[in-house]
């Protein structure tokens, strides 16, 4: 299991869980370490400015010895993250014009995305990280799979471009139609893509 994670950005979604917006680090962060915390099965006690804990533990726990958190998000910040406190990182595309109300940087192209790895780096470096980061990035080139017009060697030269500045994970989103539909996408998906990276 990999945990990913990121704050948000549209306020209607924090004001409908009633929580407040302008407190989004200070509760992930925390969140973060809490969970940490909590995978150990050992008795947690920690005091911090959202969550409270006295010898509570959380059982069973996870059957893997670590989860893997990967980060999401674009900004400084949360690279920056990334680096302290994850395994992996989940930018996403964002076009121009949806730059502000995200409060994040455009990433259009491999370039724009490729121009945010050295401040991750960097980080990493302060951190004293050696270990390797996963970094995970969909891929839209070529089309969408379950699409008969679905383009394979335009996606494939898409995928490698992208492992060429340190991207190892790809995601895609689900097909439409039906579940037939979607499960011989999936199949061809695996037969046409991913086979050729295995």
């Amino acid at each position: 299991m990999i945990l990913g994670v990121g704050t948000g950005y549209l306020k209607p979604e924090y004001f409908a869980m009633g929580v407040d917006f302008e407190e989004r680090n200070e509760l992930f962060d925390e969140s973060i370490d809490v969970m940490r915390a909590t995978w150990t099965g050992d008795a947690v006690n920690y005091e911090g400015k959202h969550f409270n804990a006295r010898e509570v533990s959380a059982l069973p726990r996870p059957a893997q010895e670590t989860v893997p958190i990967w980060i999401g998000g674009n900004s400084k910040l949360s690279r920056r993250r990334v680096a302290q406190k994850a395994q992996g990182w989940m930018p996403m595309p964002n076009p121009a014009a949806n730059a502000k109300s995200t409060r994040s940087p455009v990433v259009e192209t491999l370039d724009d995305l490729a121009a945010l790895m050295p401040y991750l780096n960097e980080h990493l470096a302060a951190e004293g990280r050696t270990d390797p980061l996963d970094i995970m990035f969909m891929c839209f080139d070529g089309g969408a799979p379950e699409d008969n017009a679905f383009n394979v060697q335009q996606h494939l030269d898409a995928l490698r471009a992208q492992e060429a500045i340190g991207v190892n994970f790809s995601a895609l989103n689900g097909a439409e139609g039906s579940k037939e539909q979607a499960l011989e996408a999936v199949a061809r998906y695996g037969e046409e893509v991913i086979a050729t990276f295995s």
